[in-house]
């Protein structure tokens, strides 16, 4: 039976606990490419710029930005997390690409997209347990889209470009994050305990990891990807 608890009630109990490091490739990881952006608008407003495909992006010591980092199994198992009022995902679209393009949030929670191009730009969610809402966000204007239920990997995609696409992870509890541009996280607040803890990237694969979660420590770990899916 689920159990309401808020975080007033949790402090009674334990000092939560941190979980930190880094997401890198251990295997052999496909070469990246130069996105194509084709003509029109989007080629206009790069330029001579060809911006690398963001998906495929491997940094000089094996990290990688936008994995996102999650507690599969442990001690918040079970428990009714309440959402925090004060976080709002954003996206927004710019130069005919989505910043972040990866993004993680609990069920419940809306993305609040914006659109910065002088263009309307359509983007259409492709979900297996939410509703799957197709979006014309005009040029200067902000959508909102919610998803009430638990569901990892949501793709979505610009209708018009290809090459513009993402994904949204929807997750029943606070406990992930989506690395950095260093491919770092940071995990705060979790109560002690064992953890089962996965990183999944979109190219380069998902790995596991058992971690103990220590009160009013951080425990740092590294993930190591095997460079495919």
């Amino acid at each position: 039976m689920d159990v309401d608890v808020s975080s007033e009630d949790l402090e009674v109990f334990w000092t939560p606990g941190t979980l930190a490091g880094v997401v890198k490739v251990g295997g052999v990881a496909p070469r990246g490419w130069q996105l194509d952006m084709g003509v029109g608008t989007c080629a206009q407003a790069w330029g001579s710029e060809k911006p690398r495909n963001p998906a495929r992006v491997v940094f000089k010591d094996g990290s990688v930005h936008g994995a996102v980092v999650y507690a599969k199994r442990g001690p918040h198992t079970g428990l009714v997390w309440e959402l925090d009022p004060s976080y709002q995902p954003q996206m927004v679209i710019a130069r005919c690409l989505f910043w972040p393009r990866v993004i993680g949030l609990m069920a419940g929670e809306t993305i609040e997209i914006a659109n910065n191009d002088r263009e309307t730009h359509e983007l259409a969610f492709n979900a297996a347990q939410n509703a799957s809402p197709r979006l014309e966000i005009d040029a200067g204007k902000k959508q909102t889209v919610r998803f009430a239920k638990r569901e990892r990997e949501i793709p979505f995609r610009h209708v018009e470009h290809r090459f513009a696409n993402g994904w949204v992870h929807v997750f029943d509890h606070p406990f992930f994050f989506v690395t950095d541009g260093n491919g770092q996280f940071d995990i705060p607040d979790l109560p002690p305990g064992e953890y089962t803890f996965v990183a999944l990237h979109e190219t380069f694969g998902e790995a596991e990891l058992e971690v103990s979660i220590t009160s009013s420590d951080v425990t740092t770990v590294e993930f190591l990807l095997p460079g495919k899916r």
